[in-house]
Parts: C-alpha cells; sequence; structure tokens
C-alpha cells in the first residue's frame, strides 16, 4: 500500500506541475497572446517557424497539443505543408527547453516566486503586470510539483529493477498518448533519476518512448481529418517514427555523449535529472539538423501517399447558392478553441467564405434589379440561405470560446469579428428582402427604367460594390490600408447619391406628362439600400481601422 500511495504522490506532482504550467501559459497567451497568435501567421523560412513553434511548446506545457494545432493550421488552408513541418520540428525543442528549466534545482525558491507572483497579480494596475504574476504563480507552481514528484519517488528504489530499457520505453510512450504532454513525461523520468530509480541506459528509451508517444497522438488526431491534415500527421510520424529508429541505433553513442555533457552532476552508473533534460535537448536539435533539409522530400512523399480528390478536380465550377446539405466549415478547428487568439483568427478566415457568396450576390445584382430579372432575383434570395447558415456556424464557434478566460484585448477582437460578420449576414438580408421586394414591385407595376436611370443606378453600385470587397479583403487580411480606402470612399458615395436626386427632382420638375411616382420612388428606395450595404461595408473596414467601440455599433451617422 505505501508503494500504491508514492505511486499516488507521483502522479499528484505531475498533476500539480502541469496544472502550474497550464496557469503559467494562459497568464502568458493573454499578456503576451499575439506572440503565440503568430504561429499560425504566414511563416516565410524554416528559423522563424521552429522558433515560433519552440515558444508556443514551451508555454503550452506540450510539444503534442503544438502538433495537434498544426494539424489544423494546414487543414485550415492557414499554412502550407512545407511551413507546419517547420513547426513540428520546433515544437521538440520548446518542451525541451522547458525541460531544461525544470532540471536545475530552482525548486526552493518556488514559494518564494509564487508569493512574488501573488503580489504582482494583486498590486498591480497595468493588465499585463497582473498576468505577469498569474504567470510567476504558476512557475512557482510548476517548481513545488517536480520537487513533490522527486520527493515521492525517493522510496520507489526497489522498483529500478524493473525499469528496463524496453520497459520504460513502452510506458513512456503510453503515458505520452494518455498525458499528451511530452514535458510531463520526461518530469517523471527526471524524478525518478533523482533518487537513482531510473538508470542511465534507460534515460535515451525513455525520451525516445515519448517521441513515440506523440505519434500516436499524432495519428489519432488525424483520423477525422481531411486529406490536408492527414498529411501533417503522417509527415509527424515519419519524423518522429525515424529518430525513435535512430536513436535505437545510436543508443550507445547517445547515451555517453549525455552522460558527458551532465559531467559532474552525473556519476558513471546513475543517471541525474540534468542528463534527462540533456538526452531531450539533443534528440530535439538533431532531428531538427535532420530533416530541416529533407522537409520538401518528406513533403513531396506525404502528398504521394494522401491524396487529396478535390485537388485533382479543381477545374470544376460550383453552382452558387446551391450547397451540399449542411455547411461544413473549412477553418473552423475545434482543437483551436484552447487558444482564443487562433480561434478568432480562424472565424475571421471563415468569414471570407461569408464574404465570397456575398460577393457573388452583389455581382449578381445589377441583373435582378437594374435590369428587371426576377428569377435572378429569386436566385439571390436562395444563395442567402447559405450566407445566413456560414454566419450562424461561425457565431456558433465563437461562443464556444471561453469568455470568462479572455484578456480584455481579446475580448475587444472578439466582439469586433462578430459586429463584423453581423454586418455581413445584414448585407445579405438587405439584398433578400428589401431588394427582392423592391424587385417585385417593379414588375407588378411594370416599371421600366431610362437608359440613363439604369447607368446611374448601375455606376452607385459599381462603387458600393467596390467599397464591400475592399472592406471584407482589409478585414480578413488586417489591411489598414485597405479599410482607410473605404472609409474615405463616403465622399464619393455622398456625392453619387446627391447627383442622383438632383436627378429625381428635375425628372419631376421638367417632365410635361405626369411624372411616374411609383418609378421615382423605387429608384429612391434602392439608392437608400445600396446607401445602406456601404454602411455595413464601412463597419466592417472599422474593425480594422480601430477596435471597435460600443458607440460605434449604436450610431449611424453615415
Amino acid at each position: 500500500m505505501e508503494g500504491l500511495a508514492k505511486v499516488l504522490e507521483l502522479f499528484g506532482g505531475l498533476v500539480l506541475l502541469l496544472f502550474g504550467w497550464e496557469r503559467l501559459g494562459s497568464a502568458f497567451q493573454m499578456a503576451f497572446g499575439h506572440l503565440l497568435g503568430g504561429l499560425g501567421r504566414q511563416v516565410v523560412n524554416p528559423w522563424q517557424g521552429i522558433g515560433r513553434s519552440a515558444i508556443a511548446s514551451a508555454f503550452l506545457h506540450s510539444s503534442v497539443i503544438t502538433s495537434i494545432m498544426a494539424v489544423g493550421f494546414v487543414t485550415a488552408g492557414l499554412l502550407g505543408l512545407p511551413q507546419v513541418s517547420w513547426i513540428l520540428l520546433g515544437s521538440e525543442l520548446g518542451s525541451a527547453l522547458a525541460v531544461q528549466l525544470l532540471s536545475l534545482p530552482f525548486w526552493k525558491i518556488g514559494p518564494g516566486v509564487m508569493l512574488a507572483g501573488f503580489l504582482l497579480s494583486v498590486l498591480a494596475k497595468q493588465v499585463v503586470l497582473r498576468q505577469m504574476g498569474h504567470l510567476l504563480m504558476g512557475l512557482g507552481l510548476a517548481l513545488l510539483g517536480q520537487h513533490l514528484m522527486s520527493q515521492a519517488a525517493d522510496d520507489l528504489t526497489r522498483w529500478s529493477p524493473l525499469l528496463r530499457p524496453l520497459v520504460v520505453f513502452g510506458l513512456a510512450a503510453l503515458l505520452t498518448s494518455v498525458t499528451q504532454s511530452v514535458m510531463g513525461v520526461i518530469c517523471i523520468a527526471m524524478a525518478l533519476a533523482s533518487q537513482g530509480v531510473l538508470s542511465v541506459a534507460s534515460v535515451v528509451p525513455w525520451v525516445l518512448g515519448s517521441l513515440l508517444g506523440t505519434c500516436i497522438n499524432a495519428a489519432w488526431s488525424m483520423m477525422d481529418k481531411p486529406p490536408a491534415g492527414k498529411r501533417v500527421g503522417l509527415v509527424h510520424i515519419m519524423m518522429r517514427g525515424t529518430t525513435v529508429g535512430l536513436g535505437f541505433l545510436l543508443l550507445n553513442p547517445l547515451t555517453t555523449f549525455s552522460l558527458w555533457l551532465s559531467s559532474p552532476l552525473a556519476h558513471a552508473n546513475q543517471a541525474t535529472p540534468h542528463m534527462v533534460a540533456n538526452v531531450l535537448l539533443l534528440v530535439a536539435v538533431g532531428m531538427a539538423l535532420l530533416f530541416l533539409p529533407l522537409v520538401n522530400l518528406l513533403d513531396k512523399l506525404a502528398i504521394h501517399l494522401i491524396p487529396n480528390p478535390e485537388e485533382e478536380w479543381q477545374g470544376e465550377t460550383e453552382q452558387p447558392g446551391q450547397p451540399e446539405p449542411g455547411y461544413q466549415p473549412k477553418y473552423l478547428d475545434e482543437t483551436l478553441l484552447e487558444s482564443p487568439n487562433l480561434a478568432i483568427a480562424m472565424a475571421r478566415r471563415e468569414a471570407q467564405e461569408l464574404a465570397t457568396q456575398l460577393g457573388q450576390m452583389m455581382n449578381r445584382l445589377p441583373d435582378a434589379l437594374v435590369r428587371g430579372d426576377l428569377k435572378n432575383m429569386a436566385r439571390l434570395r436562395r444563395m442567402d440561405d447559405l450566407v445566413d447558415e456560414i454566419h450562424r456556424t461561425i457565431i456558433l464557434y465563437l461562443s464556444r470560446l471561453e469568455t470568462h478566460a479572455l484578456s480584455v484585448q481579446e475580448m475587444d477582437t472578439l466582439l469586433a469579428v462578430v459586429g463584423a460578420v453581423n454586418d455581413m449576414e445584414s448585407i445579405g438580408d438587405i439584398i433578400e428582402n428589401n431588394l427582392y421586394h423592391l424587385a417585385e414591385v417593379r414588375v407588378e407595376n411594370h416599371v421600366t427604367l431610362s437608359v440613363d436611370e439604369a447607368n446611374r443606378l448601375d455606376v452607385l453600385h459599381q462603387v458600393v460594390f467596390q467599397g464591400y470587397r475592399q472592406a471584407v479583403n482589409a478585414f480578413v487580411t488586417d489591411n489598414l490600408e485597405l479599410a482607410n480606402r473605404v472609409l474615405a470612399m463616403k465622399e464619393d458615395i455622398n456625392r453619387l447619391d446627391g447627383e442622383y436626386r438632383l436627378a429625381l427632382v428635375m425628372a419631376m420638375r421638367c417632365c410635361d406628362e405626369t411624372p411616374n411616382l411609383v418609378a421615382l420612388s423605387l429608384q429612391s428606395d434602392m439608392r437608400e439600400n445600396l446607401k445602406r450595404i456601404y454602411y455595413h461595408a464601412k463597419r466592417i473596414a472599422k474593425v480594422v481601422v480601430r477596435p471597435m467601440e460600443p458607440d460605434d455599433r449604436m450610431s449611424n451617422d453615415d
């Protein structure tokens, strides 16, 4: 029973360590979320990808989670397969760097670090400093958890004969696949090594077993993914699986070198926590150096082994407004909900699908409205059904974020994205309801527009359409220059609107015949609805120009 109690104490220390590191990562994300959010942005060179991934893995306490996120990135189309491969190489390096910190005898300062963090979180007025306080408390908890694990391993020395290389290899793989944390499993090895439970010969197999465990998680996570996501999982398995094989081939040299590197902390026949950390660092660096030149070759092999039928049929055109039953989002990956910045970025990317559908509707509007094609107008109403479905999917996805855990900046960004998506949906409603009704009235009353009247309406539509396209492009790409162009179009819109109103007044006064009030009223309503579309486009652009403010959503000064 005493042995079982010590095992429970060992895993209790592991839970405390992982919880503390999770608090550290959450605080870092709230204080410097844009740095972790950069992991999903365009990666232009290998070192940039490896560096971003190492930072994310270190603060997320798991290269496994980073690898699963990488599958989401390539599935969402944010990054290509080569860029994600660089992220996979950096994820193990991040865990190795975090383990290096925990291998040092810092546990004695753990309570002091927690106290300093608590005082900072209570007394600081700035949000960033308060989050830094939470970060220090998380670090202190992690240090205490590592110390508790080492104490629990003290009475497990009688189990040392059972921990043969092949046994620890399988045990490490199992623990990694369950905990999804290479760092946590390596910390168990450091605790066992600190009490002499883990022999020198078993250190390298334990580290290699943790790598194999990440392969199990990668294989599991790629099961329900599209071909692009499965390719990432396959590259992950090929890199880490090959590293495990080479590690066993070089078992003795790797053990000898890591033992020498850990001197004088290590002894000839007894492993130390520092040795365990060094083995993981050597394996991570060696894997990066080995596969960095081979990334393109591995990617081509993955593409060959897992073909994508959609890529083979890119030439086929889809009929707008005829979606398959049940809209399937392209970018809203469930695994990214744990990182608010990334989840919001995915929603922003998914909004591009909404904007594309609306763009098709706007492009067809002149035929339906200016030229009186009621059949085409009915098609636009059907297309708006897909707009509503995409809008509902994005809002439901964002509603799953834990808003109480968001920082003020993240909450502002979330509200801005929700507002922009709502504005897009409002544009669809204007087309579906208001403009469709006007088209019906026009047909029922046999209203015919003159060439000049049709041209004026067409010109106003083209300017509004241009503003809409620039607004959604600015929103999706976060392009400040494009957003400012949309706001600057207000003068052009007002000028065209003034010329249009003047023409309507002149038409009423200059005609010898009684003016067609129905036609004039229809044109006035069409003009007003096109202006409303620009108004919503301008609000979308304002999301990029400045953070959304409450008054900005309530006022109608345009």
